[in-house]
């Protein structure tokens, strides 16, 4: 991980490192800082693109259905633990 400079149009990462330094002796208890910039891809709109994207997009899909089912079952639970606790009110279903 690296750190983020610039703006959108201009974007830049850069890896720093930080070591201490042993040698030569006169320099030792000094620290050395390295910044390397790292290539990055570029970005699609608001989306950068890095390796498989067909294989991320099913994957995103497959939470998204998940999270879907999950939701879809807490509110059922809920409209039943509602009708349960107030048998005047009815299910809209």
């Amino acid at each position: 991980m690296g750190a983020h400079f610039g703006d959108v149009k201009d974007h830049r990462v850069v890896d720093i490192a930080v070591r201490s330094v042993t040698d030569p002796p006169a320099l030792r208890g000094l620290m050395l800082a390295l910044f390397q910039q790292r290539d990055v891809p570029e970005p699609v709109g608001d989306i950068v693109v890095t390796g498989n994207a067909d294989e991320r997009v099913r994957e995103m899909e497959q939470e998204l259905a998940a999270t879907q089912e999950h939701l879809q079952t807490t509110i059922e639970e809920l409209e039943t633990s509602n009708a349960s606790h107030h048998p005047l009110l009815k299910s809209s279903s």
